[in-house]
């Protein structure tokens, strides 16, 4: 989930609790609670509109019953109040995407390529230590739709894609985007598929990552069937070496999944090397 969905899922869940508050606070006794000090003693007034009406003893559950009502409306106003700051935040916030911002860059600036690597086919970039790397598309498929940037140079086809790979790279995974990769069909023949991603573990591990993102298309669904097949004849299948997501109804994806799934699924996989 992102930051505005989680925030959006609280502020909803705090108007339920406000609305049972406020539905409780009308069953209750009405008036605030007075109380006067005697020499020995402590004697307890409900006050309604000014007027004190003295509360015996045997009419207790009307003092608890204000006390209650009081803390109920407090904790109805501390709500209504965190209800608005998240409202207001909820309204002002904006999600960081790095295409985005590469087009409202100003036109001194718009065409340099300063801040994110040149971007060219099968560029293999390395951390200068040597320690993580990543490397562009070596697809030649519609190569105009790779449009969107992660924050350290990768250029993805859509946004989930860059959210993935920033999502790998932040927790210290290579990756290769769109990565050749040589298959054969039922019979025997060679085809060559491009993964979303390609995460090399350890020397010898490989984990695939697939993301399905245009699910409202017959022809991707098509080719996916055909690329998930493939994968299947070659002994790549969930979870032992391939990893699926998809985009939520309505699109988007949802990013505390992702990082279950690097923080989880390919962090335990990378400190143990075994199959899941």
């Amino acid at each position: 989930m992102t930051f505005l969905e989680i925030l959006e899922k609280r502020i909803r869940q705090d108007e339920v609790r406000l609305a049972e508050l406020l539905k409780e606070i009308k069953e209750l006794p009405s008036g605030n609670l007075v109380r006067r000090d005697k020499k020995n003693s402590k004697e307890y007034y409900r006050s309604i509109k000014g007027r004190e009406t003295y509360i015996k003893k045997q009419d207790w559950e009307v003092v608890n019953g204000l006390k209650r009502r009081k803390l109920l409306e407090m904790a109805a106003d501390r709500l209504q109040n965190n209800i608005e700051i998240q409202r207001k935040l909820y309204n002002e916030y904006v999600e960081i995407d790095f295409g985005q911002l590469e087009q409202e860059l100003p036109e001194t600036y718009r065409d340099l390529e300063l801040i994110l690597p040149k971007f060219k086919i099968g560029q293999h970039i390395s951390e200068p230590d040597g320690s993580q790397f990543f490397r562009q598309s070596e697809n030649q498929y519609k190569r105009e739709e790779l449009v969107n940037s992660t924050y350290f140079g990768l250029k993805t086809r859509s946004k989930s894609e860059a959210m993935i790979a920033e999502t790998l790279y932040r927790n210290k995974f290579s990756l290769y985007y769109e990565k050749r990769l040589l298959l054969v069909d039922a019979f025997g023949n060679p085809r060559t598929v491009y993964p979303d991603f390609t995460i090399p573990i350890g020397r010898n591990h490989v984990v695939y990552w697939e993301h399905k993102g245009l699910l409202d298309s017959d022809e991707y669904l098509l080719r996916d069937a055909e690329k998930t097949r493939l994968y299947h004849i070659n002994g790549i299948y969930q979870p032992k070496k391939l990893i699926v997501t998809a985009e939520k109804p309505g699109g988007g994806l949802d990013n505390e999944y992702v990082e279950y799934l690097v923080c989880g699924f390919l962090e335990h996989v990378r400190k143990n090397l075994v199959y899941i």
